[in-house]
């Protein structure tokens, strides 16, 4: 069992880190199937080659580490105004060729999530795929400060978090309650923050959750992962999704909603 100790997290340069991962050790170019999910559920539908069966109307859309651009074209492809930020230099520029080759007219920003480059009022939905839970509890929030800011009222957040059942959770170097630094796997050496149910409900306290989904994979222990996505083959990984609406006052999150599990062998 690893030693837990608390560091200090300025040691660590998160753009270098997500350089590395970019250009070295690849990466998903595609989008995540719950993306998929939750658009065709909640936004819209794709019914033939040019037609929607539209579940609400999205204006624009912006993604929070949208890293080489999969979400951001995803969504262009879909007709709808795309935009996206993130902190490697690396990733924003293969995402610009990327559009760049298919035509595609989006907007994509170097920077941090703390900063967003928009005025207030912008997006009707702001996704993000396993970025809050690289950072600090703290800087999370006040991410989620900020998309409030840039988001129209009513607008949707979806977030995609690593749940504390996980088990990679109390692995490697303590940062501070349920956040270490990973000593293993795909993402070795980078920060890696866990959630719980009271965790998400904290960190979108001005947001009104009405959507989670538990997605939970059991690797057997004779089973062996792409070397290029190498994580521990043993245990549990999990991922807590969370979907919410902007309150237009300030009402209390309510009670949470039936959680949808899905085990993959």
């Amino acid at each position: 069992m690893s030693t837990s100790i608390s560091i200090p997290l300025e040691i660590y340069d998160m753009g270098n880190d997500w350089d590395n991962v970019t250009t070295q050790k690849g990466g998903r170019w595609s989008p995540a199937e719950p993306m998929i999910r939750m658009t065709a559920r909640f936004i819209q539908r794709r019914t033939g080659i040019d037609s929607y069966d539209v579940k609400r109307p999205i204006e624009r859309v912006m993604d929070i580490g949208s890293g080489i651009g999969n979400h951001v074209m995803y969504f262009a492809e879909q007709g709808l105004s795309a935009a996206g930020i993130d902190i490697s230099e690396s990733a924003i520029d293969i995402a610009r060729e990327r559009a760049k080759q298919r035509g595609l007219d989006v907007e994509l920003e170097i920077g941090s999530a703390e900063r967003l480059p928009w005025t207030d009022d912008t997006f009707d939905l702001v996704v993000s795929d396993g970025v809050l839970d690289h950072v600090r509890f703290t800087e999370a929030k006040r991410i989620i400060k900020e998309v409030q800011r840039v988001s129209t009222p009513n607008a949707y957040i979806f977030l995609s978090l690593r749940s504390t059942i996980d088990s990679e959770c109390g692995r490697g170097e303590r940062v501070e309650e349920n956040t270490y630094v990973l000593d293993d796997g795909y993402e070795e050496g980078m920060l890696q923050h866990f959630f719980d149910r009271q965790h998400i409900a904290e960190l979108l306290g001005d947001y009104e959750i009405f959507d989670i989904e538990h997605i939970k994979r059991e690797y057997p222990t004779e089973f062996t992962l792409d070397k290029s996505h190498r994580q521990s083959s043993e245990g549990i990984k999990n991922r807590l999704l969370s979907l919410t609406r902007l309150s237009t006052g300030n009402t209390p999150v309510g009670g949470w909603p039936q959680s949808a599990l899905e085990t993959r062998p």
